[in-house]
Order: structure tokens, then sequence, then C-alpha cells
């Protein structure tokens, strides 16, 4: 990446996923947005990496800003992160749904899926809190 902008979104997609062929990486990585996932509350370290992106992932799968069941409209609503990178999860929707149900607390249903507005302001942390 010499003599190139290093930007957190060129290391992921043009370097971390085209190297290493994992989509935890766009769960463990975030751009610190109001629709990511939540920011590692940690560094990542050499020792621990492994663990410590199947953590953000399983976090991030469990968060209902990145999976979303709507039991009344019988609806599975996703981040568009599934649908902006859907052949990093085998290219099709069944393939991102085995991949969230490796991490969900709870299987998902078979019902359709919709995508979310993805909100690009930044997460800010509440006043006060």
């Amino acid at each position: 990446m010499a003599g190139s902008s290093a930007t957190l979104d060129r290391i992921e997609k043009g370097f971390l996923i085209l190297r290493f062929g994992d989509p935890k990486i766009h769960l463990a990585l975030a751009c610190a947005s109001r629709s990511c996932p939540e920011l590692a509350s940690f560094a990542y370290k050499p020792e621990k990496l492994d663990s410590q992106i199947e953590e953000s992932t399983r976090l991030a799968l469990n968060s209902r800003k990145i999976v979303s069941i709507n039991s009344s409209e019988k609806k599975i609503w996703l981040s568009k992160i599934f649908l902006w990178y859907m052949r990093d999860f085998d290219g099709h929707e069944a393939g991102v749904l085995r991949f969230i149900n490796e991490f969900k607390e709870t299987e998902l249903p078979q019902w359709p899926i919709g995508y979310m507005d993805y909100d690009w302001n930044l997460n800010e942390p509440e006043v006060g809190k």
C-alpha cells in the first residue's frame, strides 16, 4: 500500500478482505457512522486477533442495528453491509443468512429479507451520559 492514501476503508477492502477473504472483517472494522457496527473498546492484538474478530462479529450480529427481526411483518431487516458486500458472503442471501446464523444467539426465521437505510452520520456519544 506504499504510495497510496491508507484510509480505513482502503485497508479493509483493498488489503484485508483481498488478502484474508474473511467477511468478519466487515463487522470488526467500523467507520464510526451510526449504522456501522460498534467500534471495539479494545486494541486488536496479534496474539488475540482471531478471538477478538470473532467477538466483534458476534456482538455486531446480535445488535438490532445490524440484524433486526420484525415479527409483525415476518421480515428480517439487515444492514446494507450485507447487500454491498454480498460477494464476500458467498454471493447470495442464503450465504448471508448462513453466516449470520453462525453467530446469532437465536437462529433467524426463514422470512423475506429487507435492507435498512444506512445512516452515515457520525456515531457521537450522547452528551451527559
